[in-house]
C-alpha cells in the first residue's frame, strides 16, 4: 500500500459519520484560565479506528486529500462555534463590623446580661414574700398538698418521686385555671437583632410594681405571661417546696459580626413581634427539688406543660426555626435562699460543642467577669444540693461524646485532634485514641477518618528561660519533647529553640547565704525572685521603693531583688526592681528604716508646699506696694466710662416683625457724651522728677524686690520702715 490506507476504509469513514445520531455526538469544552470556554462539537469521532495492520501508523502518515469529500456537521453549520463566557466575578468579602463596633457589641452584650440578672434578682426577692406564698399555697387543695410531701419508700424509692410527679401535674393544672387572663407574651424579653435594638420593646412586664406584681398573683387578673410563671414557684414555695426560679436570658447575639441593616425601621423577615414562631419555646419557667432523686425536676405550667426530668435532651431547648430568637445561652436558676447559679448544661444538648461559642464565657476575661457577677448575686452558702448538681453536669459532659465534625472540635474543653496542637503542646507519650471523626468524601479527598483524644493527654512545653520564671530547672540529662523555630526579637534572626514539658524540671534550689551575710546574686548584681521558693533559706523580700535606700543606710548586706520584666516599645524588655533581700534578722530594721525614711519624705514635701505658699503670697504682697506706692505718688488713674459706647444705638434696631413706619418721626436721641482725648488724672500730691531721681528710685525698688523673698513679710515692713 506504499504507506496509504486502503480505499474502503475511507468508504466506512463517511458511513460512520453519516449515520451517528446526534444524541451521541461528543461535545467537548475546554476552560482556560481567563474563563474563556471554547465549544467545539465535532461531526464525528476525532479518532479513526483502525485494524491489527494499521495500528502502528501514526497521524502524520494520512494523506489530507483523501479526506476532503468527508462532510462534517461544522462544515454544514458555518464552522466552529467559540463562545466567549463571562469572567466569574470573585465572591465578594462577607461584610463584618469593624474593631469599635465589635467592642460596643461585646460591652452591650454584657450590659444587657447584667441588667437581666438583676431584673430577676429582684423578682425572686419578690416571690419570697410571706404573704404572698400563703395567699396562693390556699389554692391548693389538701389532698393535693398531702401528694408533695410523700413518706420515703424504702422498697421502692421511685414511687415516692412518681407521687411528687403527679401532684406537680394536678398543681400545673390549678395554676392555669387561675391565671386565665395572659395579656402579651413578653416579645421584648426574647433575643432581638441589633438593627432592633432602638425600638421600644413591647413587654409590659418590666413597669409592674411590687404592690401590683402581687396584686395580680392575687385575684388572677390580667398578666403577662412570665408573670405568671413566676408565681407558679411561689405558689410551690408556699407549699413547702424548695423551688427554683428559671430564666433564660436572651442578650443580643456576640457572635453575629455583620453589620447592623440600613433601615432600621423595617423589620427583617420573620422577625415582627407579631410573629408567633417566637412564643413556641418559655423564657420562665421553675424547678423542684426531689429529695428522694437527688435531682431537680423541671415544670412548664403554661407554655409547654410539661413535668420533666432531663436525662440527656430537654423538651424547652429550641431547635430550628425557633432558634432565631430564642438561643438557650445562659439559663439561670434563682432559688429560695438568694442563691443563683447557671445551669445551661441541664438543658443543651451540645453545650461544649456549639452553645461555649456564644457565650461571654468563652474567654478567660469573659468567663471572670461572668463568674463574678454571679458571686454577687449568690448569697448563700454551698450545700448538698451543689454537689448532687456538680455530679451530675459532669455525667452530662461525659454523655455529650465526641463532636462529629472537624469545627466543633477545635478548642473543644474535653477532646483534641493531633493537628490542632498548639507550638507548645504535645501528646503525652503512650496517649491512645479516644474515638475517631470521619470526614465527608469529596472529589479531592476520600472520607478518611482522624484521630481524636481526650484534652487530659495534652501536655505543655516551654523552654528552660520559661520554667525558670516559674522557679523551675532543667533537670540533669533531660531530653527536649520538641524543637520550634522562633524569632530572635534583638536581632531579628530566626533560631530553633528547645521546649521541654514539667516532668524534665525540677523546682529551683537558691543557693546558700554566705557566711559572712553576703545575699548571693547573679552576673548582674541582682538576684532573682519570681516565686516565693526563690528566696534563699534565712532571708526575706522587702517590697518597697525605699528598701534599697533603707538597707543602704543601714549598712546591712542586701541583694537588689528582679520580680519581672516589664516589655516597651522598640521590643525593650527592662528588668523590674521592687525590693531587696536581706537577712531576716535584719527584716525589723529595714522596715523601721523605710518608716522613717517615708516620714522624712512627707516632712519634704509638706515643707516645700508651704514654701511655695509663702512665696506666691510673698509675690502677692510685693505687686499691692508696688502698686500703692506708684497711686501715692503719681495719684490714681481712672479709666473712661464705655457706657455710652455700649448703648445700642435705637437706628440700628430692626421692628419686631413689622416694618416700621417711614411716616413716623423719628424718637428724639440725646448728643454722645464726649469721649475724653487723655486719661484723667487726679492731681498729683509730688512735683515731677527728673530721669536721674527715677532712676534711683527704679534700683531701690528692684532691691527691695530681690530680698523679699529671702526674708519674711514682717522683716520687709521693718527694713521699710528703716529705709524711710
Amino acid at each position: 500500500m506504499e504507506g496509504k490506507l486502503p480505499e474502503h476504509y475511507f468508504e466506512l469513514v463517511r458511513e460512520a459519520v453519516a449515520a451517528e445520531p446526534a444524541a451521541r455526538r461528543e461535545t467537548k469544552r475546554r476552560r482556560t484560565a481567563a474563563g474563556v470556554a471554547v465549544a467545539a462539537e465535532s461531526a464525528g469521532s476525532s479518532r479513526v479506528a483502525s485494524d491489527d495492520e494499521a495500528g502502528t501508523q501514526t497521524e502524520d502518515e494520512y494523506d489530507s486529500e483523501d479526506f476532503e469529500d468527508v462532510e462534517t456537521e461544522a462544515e454544514a453549520t458555518g464552522g466552529i462555534s467559540v463562545t466567549l463566557a463571562a469572567s466569574r466575578a470573585k465572591a465578594a468579602r462577607a461584610k463584618v463590623v469593624d474593631s469599635e463596633t465589635r467592642a460596643f457589641r461585646r460591652s452591650f452584650h454584657m450590659l444587657h446580661l447584667a441588667a437581666l440578672l438583676a431584673h430577676y434578682h429582684v423578682r425572686n426577692t419578690w416571690l419570697n414574700d410571706g404573704k404572698l406564698q400563703s395567699r396562693l399555697a390556699a389554692l391548693v387543695p389538701d389532698e393535693v398538698y398531702a401528694s408533695m410531701h410523700p413518706e420515703r419508700d424504702e422498697q421502692l424509692p421511685l414511687r415516692s418521686t412518681r407521687k411528687l410527679l403527679d401532684a406537680l401535674r394536678k398543681c400545673m393544672k390549678l395554676w392555669e385555671k387561675h391565671c386565665k387572663r395572659i395579656v402579651g407574651l413578653d416579645g421584648g424579653l426574647y433575643m432581638r437583632p441589633w438593627e432592633r435594638l432602638a425600638q421600644r420593646c413591647t413587654s409590659g412586664a418590666g413597669g409592674m410594681t411590687r404592690k401590683a406584681f402581687n396584686r395580680a398573683l392575687q385575684k388572677g387578673a390580667a398578666m403577662p405571661r412570665s408573670v405568671a410563671q413566676e408565681g407558679f414557684v411561689a405558689l410551690l414555695r408556699g407549699c413547702g417546696l424548695n423551688a427554683r426560679l428559671v430564666v433564660s436570658l436572651q442578650p443580643p447575639d456576640l457572635t453575629n459580626m455583620k453589620p447592623a441593616a440600613e433601615a432600621r425601621g423595617a423589620d427583617p423577615p420573620g422577625d415582627s413581634d407579631d410573629d408567633t414562631d417566637k412564643y413556641e419555646f418559655p423564657l420562665v419557667w421553675c424547678e423542684v427539688w426531689d429529695r428522694y432523686s437527688k435531682a431537680w425536676i423541671t415544670v412548664d405550667p403554661l407554655c409547654k406543660q410539661l413535668v420533666e426530668q432531663v436525662r440527656n435532651k430537654s423538651k424547652l431547648e429550641p431547635t430550628g426555626k425557633f432558634a432565631r430568637f430564642n438561643q438557650m445561652r445562659y439559663v439561670v436558676g434563682f432559688d429560695r435562699k438568694q442563691g443563683c447559679r447557671d445551669i445551661t448544661r441541664r438543658y443543651c444538648a451540645q453545650y461544649n460543642a456549639k452553645v461555649r461559642r456564644r457565650r461571654i464565657t468563652r474567654d478567660a476575661q469573659g468567663a471572670a467577669w461572668y463568674d463574678a457577677l454571679l458571686g454577687a448575686l449568690h448569697q448563700r452558702k454551698r450545700m448538698k444540693t451543689d454537689d448532687y448538681e456538680d455530679e451530675y453536669f459532669a455525667r452530662r459532659d461525659e454523655v455529650e461524646g465526641i463532636p462529629n465534625n472537624l469545627a466543633d472540635l477545635r478548642n473543644h474543653p474535653h477532646y483534641v485532634l493531633e493537628k490542632d496542637l498548639r507550638q507548645h503542646e504535645i501528646l503525652r507519650p503512650g496517649s491512645e485514641q479516644c474515638g475517631f471523626v470521619r470526614l465527608k468524601t469529596t472529589k479531592r479527598s476520600a472520607g478518611s477518618t482522624l484521630k481524636v483524644f481526650k484534652r487530659t493527654d495534652v501536655v505543655p512545653c516551654y523552654s528552660g528561660r520559661y520554667w525558670f520564671l516559674q522557679g523551675r530547672v532543667l533537670r540533669k540529662n533531660c531530653r527536649a519533647a520538641k524543637t520550634v523555630v522562633v524569632k530572635d526579637h534583638r536581632t531579628g534572626e530566626s533560631e530553633e529553640e528547645r521546649l521541654y514539658p514539667e516532668s524534665e524540671t525540677e523546682p529551683y534550689v537558691p543557693p546558700p547565704v554566705a557566711p559572712d551575710g553576703t545575699i548571693p546574686t547573679n552576673a548582674f548584681g541582682n538576684i532573682d525572685v519570681y516565686k516565693p521558693s526563690m528566696i534563699p533559706a534565712g532571708c526575706v523580700l522587702i517590697e518597697n521603693p525605699n528598701a534599697v535606700r533603707a538597707a543602704a543606710f543601714i549598712g546591712v548586706p542586701f541583694a537588689k531583688a528582679v520580680t519581672g520584666f516589664s516589655f516597651e516599645r522598640g521590643r525593650t524588655v527592662k528588668p523590674k526592681f521592687s525590693g531587696v533581700v536581706v537577712r531576716s534578722c535584719h527584716r525589723d530594721a529595714v522596715c523601721a528604716m523605710i518608716d522613717g525614711i517615708e516620714g522624712i519624705d512627707d516632712d519634704a514635701r509638706m515643707q516645700e508646699r508651704e514654701l511655695g505658699a509663702l512665696q506666691s503670697w510673698a509675690l502677692l504682697l510685693a505687686q499691692l506696694r508696688v502698686k500703692q506706692r506708684l497711686i501715692d505718688r503719681h495719684g490714681a488713674v481712672s479709666e473712661p466710662s464705655s457706657d455710652a459706647a455700649s448703648e445700642p444705638d435705637a437706628s440700628d434696631t430692626e421692628a419686631g416683625g413689622f416694618f416700621p413706619d417711614d411716616s413716623a418721626s423719628p424718637l428724639p436721641r440725646s448728643p454722645p457724651a464726649p469721649v475724653p482725648s487723655e486719661p484723667i488724672l487726679e492731681p498729683a500730691a509730688a512735683p515731677p522728677q527728673t530721669a536721674v531721681e527715677l532712676e534711683d528710685e527704679f534700683a531701690q525698688f528692684m532691691d527691695e524686690l530681690g530680698s523679699y523673698s529671702e526674708h519674711s513679710p514682717a522683716d520687709d515692713t521693718d527694713h521699710e520702715h528703716e529705709s524711710d
